[in-house]
């Protein structure tokens, strides 16, 4: 290629990346490249196709790994049956006094729980129901978190965009991606179908599984209005007026998948209703889906504004489509067995653990089926390939397994897992020239646990910390100053995340310093909290040894009182030794938070100083 043509086919690849509305930040790293045989296709290493439950985390993870991703999402935003499906109270992270499942899902939902200032419950309880150990989140504040840590990491956003079609390569995919108004081609490494029915594998012809009958699906709705003292007064008259609204054809059989007028009247979390036939699998199903949860909730609105006390019912919240249970599965290079799930059999490939009780939803409503104590079910690479295939996984609801043992493996925080262990998988078979089930398993594992999951034989114990405990821990790192100067090691901060000690550079505080090995971005933060003793203003440096491998955009928060001031610190550069964050009036107390949030390099903290300022005397 002459300079002429090359200069072409830059201008046309920029193009191509601006007209395929990929959304993207401009300083990441591993954005889709043009093609260097031509210049109207993009160069990716990991296509994610569907942003659900597994979807998002898949994506997020590739990302973080450095793989040129991108993720394509029919609908308008991530989450899948958490957001858009409204079922807000994803599950199952823990079991049996354990925490089975960590990871970015858990990430995700710690940090939506911590920005609505709602403390977890205590998952060391073993002896509740499993509706107990569901997290309930704020779906819309989940789909935002979800987004940023996709775009933190590097990966390119596509919603209102599907592959149209999708054709085999000798060593991977050129997949023709559509949307309104768009239209382009990618070239990819590997493939991650996260599309809930297993719709990419079902394009290439790959064997699919589906029973002739499906679990109902459910559009989620919580209604409000009621002046409870009479609706309570009335609590036989209520349910004998459903039974007759059901025999009259008012209502219809599903309308509460309990056949109890108050489920509809006193949930909180909008799972009332069962949609027989519901099918997520093509548009034209999805509609008629749709329909079906729209009247099915408009019936019962109708209901609720007859019976006494419900006048002036309506509709609180309402999800804008029908989340279906079950649609298509691929048949993988192993089939799990319901008998595999209950008994919690591991294999030589499991990646990630799974829990949830059998909970096969149909006519009459459904009852979970408890598994024994002390039973961790796991899923395993082979699970999470179609028979037969090479350079794509599937991962989420469209796992291979049988009817039963779906019916608990399809749950969100079991999906979230496959998404990651799927994500680490695609990401080093791409860089090594492998299929999916080709990449040492051990690889696996060891990156899997760089970006904090849970992988076979880890569990962690979910025993909640005593409050008490915790403010000990607090009181204990708080450090005051009594004099003229403070430092502060490093050590003696909060730390969450997973530091790395080190003295490979000459601290200037203590006998080492802490960095986060440029690595799990957005997780590792180190928190501050100083005293003084006397009103004033005070002027506070951190300390970090500065070189060209160190990020140049460090988050650091410094709070005194409700005023909170934000800085970036360059720690590429330094002055003697570190960067003086600003002079504070300080009253009593000040934290500082460093964080590695958006960074690129390492965080490095050494410690800080805090020193009062002298004001000049006046003459």
């Amino acid at each position: 290629m002459d300079r002429r043509q090359f200069f072409k086919a830059q201008i046309a690849g920029t193009a191509i990346l601006a007209s395929s509305g990929l959304v993207f930040k401009a300083e990441a790293k591993n954005l889709p490249t043009p093609s260097a045989e031509s210049p109207d296709m993009l160069d990716v290493d990991v296509l994610v196709v569907g942003g659900g439950s597994a979807g998002h985390v898949a994506a997020i993870q590739a990302g973080r790994m450095g793989a040129k991703t991108v993720l394509l999402e029919r609908g308008p935003q991530l989450g899948g049956t958490t957001t858009t499906g409204g079922v807000c109270f994803p599950g199952l992270f823990h079991a049996w006094g354990k925490q089975v499942i960590s990871g970015i899902g858990w990430e995700l939902i710690k940090k939506s729980r911590e920005i609505d200032c709602k403390p977890l419950q205590d998952f060391s309880v073993a002896n509740k129901s499993h509706v107990y150990y569901h997290v309930d989140i704020n779906a819309q504040l989940y789909s935002l978190l979800a987004e940023e840590a996709c775009l933190d990491a590097g990966v390119s956003l596509a919603y209102y965009q599907f592959p149209e079609k999708v054709t085999q390569t000798s060593d991977g995919w050129l997949v023709d991606v559509v949307g309104q108004g768009v239209r382009y081609q990618l070239r990819c490494k590997q493939i991650i179908d996260c599309t809930g029915g297993a719709t990419v594998a079902g394009m290439l012809g790959m064997e699919r599984m589906r029973g002739e009958e499906r679990q109902p699906g459910t559009h989620v709705v919580i209604y409000k209005g009621f002046d409870r003292a009479v609706v309570n007064k009335n609590k036989s008259k209520i349910q004998q007026m459903y039974k007759q609204a059901i025999k009259e054809g008012r209502l219809k059989k599903g309308d509460t998948w309990s056949g109890n007028a108050f489920q509809a009247i006193n949930s909180t979390r909008g799972n009332v209703n069962h949609i027989f036939g519901a099918d997520s699998s093509t548009a034209a199903t999805q509609t008629q889906t749709n329909l079906a949860g729209r009247k099915s909730i408009l019936r019962m609105l109708k209901f609720l504004k007859t019976i006494p006390g419900g006048e002036k019912a309506s509709i609180d919240r309402m999800m804008t489509e029908t989340a279906s249970r079950e649609t298509y599965r691929i048949k993988g290079e192993r089939v799990l067995t319901v008998n595999d799930y209950t008994s919690g059999r591991v294999f030589k490939d499991s990646l990630c653990y799974s829990f949830y009780p059998i909970d096969l939803h149909d006519a009459h409503g459904v009852k979970p089926k408890k598994l024994k104590p002390g039973v961790f079910p796991t899923i395993p690479r082979s699970c999470l390939i179609p028979k037969g295939s090479k350079n794509i996984m599937v991962a989420g609801r469209s796992v291979s397994s049988d009817r039963l043992a779906n019916s608990a493996a399809r749950v969100q925080a079991t999906c979230m897992a496959m998404g990651q262990a799927t994500a680490v998988t695609a990401v080093l078979a791409a860089r090594q020239g492998k299929s999916p089930g080709e990449v040492d398993l051990d690889e696996t594992r060891k990156e899997l646990i760089k970006h904090n999951a849970i992988v076979i034989g880890e569990l962690k114990s979910a025993k909640a910390e005593p409050k008490e405990a915790k403010a000990k821990e607090q009181e204990a790192k708080t450090q005051t100053l009594n004099g003229n100067r403070l430092l502060v090691d490093a050590g003696a901060a909060h730390a969450i995340g997973s530091w790395k000690k080190s003295s490979n550079s000459t601290p200037a505080i203590g006998s080492s310093y802490l960095h986060d090995n440029n690595q799990a971005k957005g997780e590792n933060s180190l928190s501050f909290n100083i005293k003084v003793d006397k009103p004033g203003k005070y002027s506070i440096k951190l300390f970090y040894s500065a070189h060209e491998t160190r990020a140049n955009n460090v988050p650091v928060n410094v709070s005194i009182g409700d005023q909170i001031k934000e800085l970036q610190v360059n720690q590429q550069k330094s002055d003697d030794g570190g960067y003086v964050l600003g002079q504070f009036d300080i009253q009593d107390a000040a934290k500082v938070v460093i964080s590695n949030a958006g960074t690129e390099g390492f965080v490095i903290v050494d410690g800080l100083e805090v020193s009062p300022i002298k004001e000049k005397i006046k003459i």
